[in-house]
């Protein structure tokens, strides 16, 4: 819920590419990826994770998780944000391995 803390953390360049099965979304720019975390996390949580040996998060929404999120960070910010999510995606996949203990 903290737009300006989270403007804070991200790069001004920030990349976000999802993919939730169907076609690749790429989103520029740390205030359009700003206001789109700001409706992602609106009904979900986050659970901290290591995701491809960087930091990430596992997402949930009503305690099934729904998304997986790797971050790249370059000198204190994030630059790049690479997320899958739906069931095309997930499926199959072992969450919990990701969760941080």
């Amino acid at each position: 819920g903290d737009f300006a803390g989270l403007l804070g953390v991200l790069d001004p360049n920030v990349v976000l590419r999802t993919d939730d099965g169907g076609a690749l979304e790429i989103i520029e720019g740390a205030r359009t990826v700003a206001t789109r975390a700001q409706f992602f996390s609106a009904t979900r949580e986050a659970h901290p994770a290591i995701v491809d040996g960087t930091a990430g998060f596992v997402a949930t929404e009503a305690g099934v998780p729904v998304a997986v999120l790797a971050f790249t960070v370059v000198d204190g910010r994030i630059a790049a944000i690479d997320a899958f999510a739906g069931p095309a995606r997930l499926g199959g996949v072992d969450l919990e391995a990701f969760v941080a203990k």
